[in-house]
């Protein structure tokens, strides 16, 4: 994690813009962005020429927002390369954006009769095996109009005439710039149960992909030779062991260690084509069943669809720990619309500005993202692995005009986790030390205002003779 501008250069520069000035002022926009990110242009830009290029480019025809995707998608695959497999987790969402007097080209949100528009989306996100999130690989944005036809849902299933084909869409789009940038790159599809449908099941079987789905419908499959339920045949199967997962809390639910049982079996389920009548394509997968035991409310019980081995626990664990990568997604939604990236507060009018201004606030919540896991992840590493030696004096400057009076802040360079703790406090963290690590709203913020003392910093080194008067005047 570089400077602003190194890390806009990363992540924008080779966007395809048709003239490479429109390229070096997306950069520039990129790394304001990232510096201080928000829904409104205004807001992010300090000063009237930086306001006039943004809003240049987010209006400007020729700059498509599938060019800043495809820029912030391959710098993400670059990045997998070092992995031997990536988790990409795909999950829909949704931006309600305000639009009071309906002339955005929005659509509506939710049931088609409440007010509430904006616009839906559907994610995939590179998630590291250790959980680190990588970046964004694909975002593919749609206006849900009006209903014209009123075809049941067997018949726009069968004329693939539904929402699924979003998804269907970002897996093409996944694989395909995993092959271009990261060909040894194993991709491995989590999604949770709205993607147990049966033509992308058949998809990433064919595709040859690996996936982990959570299961929505218990099928008609065939189990040791005999026709049979799929929860039916997982619950039949033999235990293979305990374990405990540890749940993290959420705004509905409090962090918990779950002990759950683990069943595991292979069999055929019975997908429907919609292309006659009653007609099936028998498809092997493996079924991991975990269900939590206790005295819980609300227990714990996923039935995973995988075509990953599991015949023995420990494969059976691998899936487990692929749906749990799946939450990275929901942070990185989280971080994107509200949690200091602000996407539903964007008041640009067209449609492709919007677009475009989304992918921007995008890339920024993956990189806070990412920042938040590598303390967790890796907490001993030093500092310098995600801040520049610039950033870093910028940060033990700040840190010590807010401290307390028995805190103590060294010169040396701090670790991962003390450096992400101290940018929050910066940000106006207010978690106990002792019980809780700073969340993505509180880590953006102080991102934002380490921004800004390390330009100071920055001018500082550039003017030395005015470094002494400075410090001392603090």
């Amino acid at each position: 994690m570089d400077d602003a501008k190194t890390w806009a250069d990363e992540e924008f520069g080779g966007a395809e813009l048709g003239d490479v000035r429109r390229t070096r002022a997306l950069v520039r926009v990129a790394a304001r962005v990232m510096e201080a990110p928000g829904g409104t242009v205004a807001g992010v830009c300090r000063s009237s020429s930086e306001r006039q290029a943004a809003y240049d480019l987010m209006s400007n025809k020729a700059v498509r927002p599938e060019a800043l995707l495809a820029a912030t998608a391959s710098a993400t695959a670059r990045r997998c390369a070092e992995h031997e497999y990536v988790y990409v987790p795909v999950d829909g969402s949704s931006l309600v954006l305000t639009d009071r007097a309906k002339n955005k080209p929005l659509g509506s949100i939710g049931k088609r009769s409440f007010p509430t528009r904006g616009l839906k989306a559907v994610n995939a996100v590179a998630v590291a095996p250790d959980g680190r999130l990588e970046g964004v690989l694909d975002v593919k944005f749609w206006v849900r109009g009006t209903r014209k036809s009123k075809q049941s849902r067997y018949h726009r299933r069968r004329s693939r005439n539904t929402e699924m084909r979003h998804w269907t869409a970002a897996v093409k789009s996944v694989s395909k710039v995993l092959k271009a940038d990261a060909p040894e790159v194993q991709p491995w599809f989590v999604m949770d149960r709205e993607a147990d449908e049966s033509a992308l099941l058949r998809q990433l079987s064919k595709a040859g992909a690996w996936f982990t789905i959570r299961a929505a419908q218990d099928r008609v499959a065939r189990w040791r030779n005999k026709p049979t339920k799929l929860f039916s045949a997982v619950g039949k199967a033999k235990p293979m062991g305990r374990r405990v997962l540890q749940v993290p809390r959420t705004p509905k639910r409090v962090a918990r260690a779950a002990k759950v049982v683990i069943r595991a079996t292979s069999l055929q389920v019975m997908l429907p084509t919609y292309t006659g009548k009653n007609e099936r394509i028998a498809t092997e997968v493996g079924v991991v069943e975990v269900r939590e035991v206790g005295t819980m409310s609300n227990p714990i019980h996923w039935v995973l669809l995988t075509n990953r081995p599991v015949t023995t626990l420990e494969e059976a664990d691998r899936v487990i720990d692929s749906y749990r990568a799946r939450w990275r997604i929901e942070e990185f939604h989280r971080t994107w619309k509200s949690g200091g990236c602000d996407a539903e507060n964007i008041h640009l009018r067209s449609a492709n500005g919007i677009r475009k201004w989304s992918i921007l606030l995008a890339a920024v919540a993956a990189r806070t993202e990412h920042l938040k896991r590598l303390a967790r992840t890796q907490p001993a590493e030093p500092a310098t692995s995600m801040l520049t030696e610039v950033e870093i004096r910028a940060l033990i400057f700040a840190k010590r005009l807010i401290k307390n009076a028995v805190e103590e802040v060294p010169d040396g360079i701090p670790s991962n986790r003390t450096a992400v703790r101290w940018i929050a406090d910066i940000g106006g963290w207010s978690g106990q030390y002792a019980k809780y690590e700073p969340g993505s709203t509180s880590i953006s913020r102080g991102l934002a205002e380490l921004a800004r003392y390390t330009t100071v910093f920055m001018a500082l080194d550039e003017h030395p003779e005015l470094a002494e008067q400075f410090l001392k005047k603090r």
